[in-house]
């Protein structure tokens, strides 16, 4: 009996011990099973965050190429030059005209000797020849007349353009800037960054900053009341940034196109005067403004 009980209460030891064994081995194989649905969502997860990291970084290089090709295709859009202008670019008895090793279109004038000199900055998509028309005009009153070549007929690649013209000529001239459409800050920045530059005319343009009037540079501002270009509203509040002393001129009839020989530039107006009566017009009020500071 003592060897039976012996041999029951071993049995009952040993099923005992087997069932706390196979518990223990379902209880780890269901934690290896949690930890591997675990590590399944985990991989998962990080697939997924992956998938919206590549989707995100695709979809940015895309933007960035269209926002590439629509600013390479806006700045490479040009204005062609009106036919006449080809006549326009040669020298005669009174104008010298050249192309400098930096393909600034130069005149000189002959028999007329100003002290001050004039460097026009193109908007934008315009070669330098389509200021020709107004180019003369100033060379004829005596002003020596550098018309801009800007980089990828962009302004904003040019900021230091007019240092560059000015230290190429002679020490002793003093220099304005006239600047139209697009590249009116250009030519603003340029103007507070050079102590030989004495004024700066805006031409269908306004500067967005207040450099300017803080140094309080000489400023005349031309426009047409035509002009399809000008933002008149941005125009009337961006006049706060001029000097108090600035000088305001309106062609009526004028548009913006017409203060250069081009095809009519976007968003613009028809013009109800011709484009020989705008810059008629233009040059008397430059050349008024010039005379006012310098004699």
């Amino acid at each position: 009996m003592i060897r039976d009980s012996k041999v029951r209460i071993k049995s009952k030891n040993n099923k005992r011990e087997s069932d706390t064994l196979g518990i223990t081995m379902e209880l780890e194989k269901s934690f290896s099973i949690g930890d591997q649905l675990e590590k399944e969502r985990k991989n998962l997860k990080s697939k997924k965050r992956r998938q919206v990291r590549d989707l995100i970084i695709r979809l940015t290089f895309i933007v960035l190429i269209l926002v590439l090709a629509m600013f390479f295709f806006h700045i490479n859009k040009t204005y062609e030059p009106k036919t006449y202008t080809q006549d326009l670019i040669k020298s005669d008895s009174e104008i010298n005209i050249i192309y400098d090793k930096d393909n600034n279109l130069v005149l000189s004038p002959y028999n007329k000797a100003n002290k001050e000199a004039i460097i026009i900055y193109p908007s934008s998509g315009i070669e330098p020849n389509g200021y020709i028309g107004i180019g003369r005009k100033l060379a004829s009153m005596g002003y020596k007349v550098v018309i801009a070549k800007i980089p990828m007929n962009y302004p904003f690649f040019s900021f230091n353009k007019a240092d560059k013209i000015i230290s190429a000529n002679p020490k002793e001239l003093s220099w304005y800037l006239v600047a139209h459409n697009t590249s009116g800050e250009v030519a603003a920045k340029a103007a507070t960054g050079n102590k030989k530059i004495m004024g700066v005319v805006f031409m269908g343009t306004y500067p967005i900053s207040e450099d300017l009037r803080v140094i309080n540079e000489p400023v005349l501002t031309i426009w047409g009341t035509n002009d399809g270009v000008l933002d008149f509203s941005k125009f009337n509040t961006y006049k706060a940034n001029l000097p108090t002393g600035a000088k305001y001129q309106e062609i009526v009839g004028g548009n913006n196109t017409n203060f250069a020989d081009v095809e009519i530039i976007s968003k613009d107006h028809k013009a109800r005067i011709s484009t020989a009566s705008q810059q008629d017009k233009a040059v008397k009020a430059i050349d008024r403004f010039i005379l006012g500071i310098s004699r």
